[in-house]
């Protein structure tokens, strides 16, 4: 699942700009050092006398307001921050790109986003111009609200346990129709990830998860489906390197045993990693722990 990131990956120079606020504040600061003794002079040392903490009418008659945003998430395309950067994920080519974190900051403030997000930008910063001809270029961002969606901050499950099998060392016991479950989830996902684009595959898994809903299920009920799931998936392909065949298939194969799954991708960005699971509640299920904690939940299925 791992992709190297693209070309915005380049570390683009930070842009900063004074405030209106701090010219203000300049221009108050420079006074005549000579002539008459006036009634100006005079309330000009009564502001200088005032406490440090003293409220500040020139600065707060001129503090900018905050600025609308004027770029927009491509809908083709999901984002998150992950290590102070921004990483994207366009669905339409299966690829991710991402920005460091001063041009991260910067894109936030332009960006229509959630108040969580909103608080971690840089107003002040000035995305670079090269920056912002890639992010449109590549569409993964744009400047019409109505192609556009508002990027979100995900709220995941935190996973807590692993659900790896039963643990008992012996093979397990699979029935035929145990088998034919398998054989169907398998050519299904196959199938789908060789034909279709990634984004057409998650609108399809949305609609079969829609259609087919799973129940609530315990730990034995999981392990049971992924020690066959385990024991059988080896027969028929290599597993390594393979976590997008290896979720879709266990999702498909946990939904015919009635048991419902999120596919969550998670992106790390120091270094790059990119990586995706199946989580029923605060469960892994056919994964680690290890494996998936320092990654940061960029889209959730």
């Amino acid at each position: 699942m791992g992709r190297h990131m693209g070309p915005l990956d380049a570390r683009h120079v930070l842009s900063l700009k004074p405030g209106i606020a701090g010219q203000a504040r300049a221009v108050a600061d420079h006074r005549p050092t000579c002539g008459t003794d006036g009634e100006g002079n005079r309330r000009r040392r009564a502001a200088d006398a005032q406490p440090e903490g003293s409220s500040n009418i020139l600065r707060l008659a001129t503090r900018r307001p905050p600025r609308a945003p004027t770029l927009w998430l491509s809908r083709h395309c999901h984002a998150c921050l992950a290590d102070d950067h921004l990483i994207f994920l366009d669905l339409r080519t299966g690829t991710y790109g991402g920005l460091p974190p001063d041009q991260a900051r910067a894109a936030l403030a332009v960006l229509d986003c959630d108040h969580a997000l909103r608080a971690l930008s840089l107003p002040g910063a000035r995305l670079d111009r090269r920056v912002l001809q890639d992010l449109l270029a590549s569409r993964l961002v744009t400047t019409d609200p109505r192609r556009g969606k508002r990027l979100t901050s995900l709220s995941a499950v935190r996973a807590t346990r692993e659900a790896m099998g039963t643990g008992d060392g012996a093979p397990p016991r699979i029935t035929a129709r145990d088998a034919w479950h398998f054989l169907m989830a398998l050519s299904g996902g196959a199938l789908a990830l060789r034909l279709l684009p990634l984004r057409a595959v998650l609108a399809l898994e949305r609609r079969r998860a829609a259609r087919i809903p799973g129940a609530p299920a315990g730990p034995d009920a999981i392990n049971r489906v992924v020690d066959q799931f385990l024991f059988l998936a080896p027969l028929f392909y290599s597993q390594r390197d393979r976590c997008l065949l290896n979720s879709l298939v266990l999702r498909r194969l946990l939904r015919r045993h009635g048991i419902a799954a999120h596919w969550v991708f998670g992106v790390a960005a120091d270094p790059f990693e990119a990586h995706c699971w199946l989580q029923v509640g605060d469960a892994v299920a056919g994964d680690t722990l290890m494996r998936i904690w320092r990654l940061t939940p960029i889209l959730i299925v």
